[in-house]
């Protein structure tokens, strides 16, 4: 699933528009940091260039500021997996827990911080991965990334972001061809945290 969560696609820019980005940039970021604790229903589509049908989830996804983020996969397996500075914490539907520190798995570890400075419109984190644009209208706005040569263009080809107060839409094309969309709702405050949720996310 944190692979899953990874993005985007780059808008065409004419000489200006490193500045003009940049102040959309800021103004996005600022609606999101409005809402730092935040939960939100999600469903994830995904197209897998062999497959006829695409593979459906859906479930639960919390946001705690910048401590993690957690995916709480309710259709078809139950599962929750979360995501934060330096480790992922994945419960698969027989209870089991597995912890991946992110010296060991470097390549989640990096997700794992893109994917909360997504949420949370950190773009100095994603510059040190992507090329950045973004626009903004009367519908909202929308991020665009291409991912700079290295270990993230090896698999994913592009990706774009939109949403007004949230984050509402994830669309990435991974280079082999799979695609991925991920559409959240019934966004709502996140407080407060069950006990589990602290535990996943080592919220004391």
């Amino acid at each position: 699933m944190g692979r899953l969560i990874a993005f985007l696609v780059l808008v065409a820019a004419g000489p200006h528009a490193a500045a003009a980005d940049a102040e959309v940039l800021a103004r996005i970021r600022a609606l999101l940091d409005a809402h730092p604790h935040v939960r939100a229903d999600f469903e994830q589509t995904k197209r897998i260039a062999d497959l006829e049908r695409p593979l459906v989830a859906r479930g639960r996804m919390l946001v705690w500021g910048r401590t993690g983020v957690l995916w709480q996969i309710e259709q078809p397996v139950k599962t929750a997996i979360a995501l934060r500075e330096d480790t992922t914490i994945e419960v698969g539907p027989d209870g089991r827990r597995r912890t991946r520190r992110a010296k060991d798995d470097a390549a989640a570890a990096r997700l794992g911080r893109i994917l909360r400075a997504l949420l949370h419109g950190d773009i100095a984190t994603l510059e040190q991965w992507f090329d950045i644009g973004a626009r903004m209208g009367a519908q909202g706005w929308t991020i665009s990334l291409t991912p700079r040569k290295g270990p993230m263009a090896a698999f994913l080809k592009a990706m774009q972001v939109s949403g007004d107060k949230f984050v509402e839409a994830v669309a990435i094309d991974e280079a082999n061809g799979d695609s991925t969309e991920i559409r959240f709702r019934n966004h709502r405050d996140a407080a407060p945290l069950s006990e589990q949720e602290r535990d996943l996310l080592g919220v004391p």
